[in-house]
C-alpha cells in the first residue's frame, strides 16, 4: 500500500492564497524511478523531479496520468481536507513498466506544476507486458 508523504510548504501557501482549487484544476499522477529520493525542502515544482520520472515507453507517457477526483471533503472542527480519487493506471505494452517506487502528485493546471504530495509505494514495482499497473484505493488527506 502507498503511503503519503504530508502536502509541502509551497502548496499548502498555494491553496491558502486561493491559487490552487483542486475542485477545478488538473491533478497528475506521475510515475518515479525507484532510486528517486523525495525532499519537500527542495523539489516542490514538477520540474524540480523530471529527471527522475519514469521514461515514455511501453505504455507509460512521461507527464502521468489525470487524476479523476472523486470526493473533497472538509472538517471545520479538525481542519483536515481530504482527497480521493478513482485508480489510475497504465497498460504494459511492447515491454514493461518500472521499475518505479513512488508517485508524484501534481496540479497540471498551473505553468510551473506545483507538487501537491508524493506517494511511497515502499517497494519497487515492475508491470510486465500485457499487464496493468494499478495505484488504487488512495486518498490525500491535508491538515
Amino acid at each position: 500500500m502507498a503511503q503519503f508523504s504530508s502536502i509541502g510548504r509551497d502548496a499548502r501557501r498555494r491553496l491558502a492564497i486561493g491559487e490552487m482549487d483542486l475542485s477545478s484544476h488538473q491533478l497528475k499522477l506521475a510515475l518515479m524511478k525507484d532510486d528517486f529520493v523525495f525532499s519537500f525542502t527542495t523539489q516542490f515544482l514538477m520540474g524540480h523531479v523530471e529527471a527522475h520520472e519514469h521514461p515514455t515507453i511501453n505504455g507509460y507517457v512521461a507527464g502521468g496520468e489525470l487524476m479523476d477526483v472523486t470526493a473533497i471533503t472538509a472538517d471545520p472542527t479538525t481542519g483536515i481536507t481530504t482527497i480521493a480519487w478513482n485508480p489510475v493506471s497504465w497498460s504494459a505494452n511492447g515491454g514493461s513498466i518500472g521499475p518505479v517506487g513512488s508517485a508524484i502528485i501534481y496540479n497540471n493546471s498551473i505553468g510551473d506544476r506545483p507538487i501537491l504530495g508524493y506517494l511511497d509505494f515502499n517497494q519497487s514495482l515492475t508491470q510486465s507486458d500485457g499487464g496493468l499497473l494499478l495505484v488504487i484505493g488512495t486518498s490525500v488527506i491535508i491538515q
